[in-house]
């Protein structure tokens, strides 16, 4: 189903709602839920055609993980990653996938669908450069039933002038798909390919109405006055992914980002791992900064485990806040579905229902800071139910490889592809590969 197809009624019977928009709330209700939005909320009566899902849990929007490569998913336990951010993301990661076949992409994209729904999360990104790519993934989501955020990454594309085809007909598929599927476009800065200015990439942004995602290498107060120099703030919705994150504590930088209302995206772990220390992040607190918190699944090890993220981004937020458990989950709900242009990510009339349930029946608190921390601390052995546009989504706990026999030979195959280390890692001294495994082993909640 790539949509909702029907119309029918969904009374959802709720131990409670919690939301993260600005302030947060508990309330006490259930909802109901209307070809895929949320019509009312609070004291439903029973309607002669509504289906009824009991739910004991506490309700609150699902998670976005905007910046998640799904073609990652097997990356987390056979890669190794190098602190050099370049390296990673433009030659490793590149060169481990491009051994892939089109049948073990498919199984590795199927796999980082099911991690993120038994995370509760309800959207899946992916880059893509041609037409076959956005439509391989487009059915997969549809088989899934979960949303998509397609990017179409415009350094990549060739030629340059097949571009805008491209993407007419990858917004074609958009429109069959309304209010499953968005598309985007990304492109990293400053450019290292003469490929396509950076002026035309944002105009071209502007002029289909689409995000735009911009990868940039900090995000110190030059890198950030150039790029706004040669970008066109028509578009007024730009995400920067930085690869490292110098700069976040500069007021200066914060205040400019806030000003011109553009999206952070930040990755917690993956940050960690390359040799980053925790950043200060009283700057952005104060600017009240727009931080949407992501995740890289081959450098994080964490198999799209959105909480692992959410850990790490509490202890940044500590020191500057009283509620940082509250501000780490709005980060990873509604900001990112803002950045994207979905109508998700918080409990209101006329919002797509996005849904996740969490089981923290051990308290009887009301507090939202409280809970805020029982859902991340117990991560997602709390997760029960996942709603997408008021479906259903089937949580397996099972991984995938070890549930269909049929694909163990497969992925055996893959695994073998993975195991050695990918381009550049042959002259790793033995001493690096054993602080980087430490390292990690550091990062894990619990630890």
């Amino acid at each position: 189903m790539s949509t909702v197809e029907n119309d029918h009624e969904r009374i959802i019977r709720t131990q409670g709602l919690l939301s993260f928009q600005n302030p947060p709330r508990f309330r006490r209700g259930d909802l109901l839920i209307q070809s895929g939005k949320i019509s009312a909320i609070g004291g439903i009566p029973a309607h002669p055609q509504a289906v009824i899902a009991e739910s004991p849990y506490l309700v609150m929007p699902a998670f976005f993980q905007l910046r998640a490569a799904l073609q990652e998913s097997f990356l987390d336990r056979y890669f190794v990653a190098t602190p050099s951010h370049e390296n990673f993301r433009h030659i490793q990661v590149p060169h481990a996938l491009a051994n892939l076949s089109i049948e073990e992409k498919v199984l590795s994209i199927n796999s980082g669908l099911q991690q993120l729904s038994l995370c509760g999360t309800s959207c899946a990104s992916h880059l893509f450069s041609t037409l076959d790519e956005a439509t391989r993934i487009t059915n997969i989501l549809s088989k899934h039933r979960l949303r998509g955020f397609l990017l179409l990454d415009l350094e990549s594309s060739y030629p340059l002038s097949e571009i805008p085809r491209i993407l007419e007909q990858v917004l074609a598929l958009q429109e069959e798909h309304p209010g499953v599927l968005r598309v985007g476009l990304y492109f990293r800065f400053p450019r290292r390919k003469l490929t396509l200015t950076t002026k035309k990439a944002a105009l071209l942004a502007y002029e289909n109405n689409l995000p735009l995602y911009v990868e940039t290498p900090d995000l110190s107060l030059g890198c950030i006055e150039k790029l706004l120099r040669n970008i066109d703030l028509r578009s007024k919705n730009i995400s920067l992914l930085p690869l490292k994150l110098t700069g976040i504590d500069s007021a200066e930088v914060t205040q400019l980002l806030s000003d011109e209302n553009i999206f952070v995206h930040v990755t917690p772990l993956f940050h960690l791992l390359m040799g980053e220390s925790p950043p200060d992040l009283k700057a952005a607190v104060d600017a009240n900064l727009s931080i949407a918190v992501s995740s890289l699944s081959g450098a994080t090890r964490s198999q799209y485990n959105i909480f692992h993220e959410l850990y790490h981004l509490r202890r940044w937020l500590s020191r500057h806040c009283d509620d940082a458990a509250v501000r780490a989950l709005r980060m990873a709900t509604l900001i990112p579905a803002q950045s994207a242009g979905f109508s998700s990510g918080k409990l209101s009339v006329e919002q797509s229902a996005d849904l996740l349930a969490i089981d923290v029946r051990n308290t009887k608190s009301t507090d939202v800071s409280h809970l805020a921390d029982l859902i991340i601390d117990g991560a997602e052995t709390q997760v029960r139910s996942l709603w997408v546009r008021g479906e259903p989504i089937k949580i397996s706990r099972t991984p995938m490889h070890g549930k269909h026999n049929e694909d163990t030979k497969v992925f055996s195959q893959l695994r073998a592809k993975l195991k050695l280390p990918s381009h550049g890692m042959n002259f790793w001294p033995f001493i690096m590969q054993l602080k980087i495994k430490r390292l990690f082993q550091r990062l894990l909640p619990g630890n």
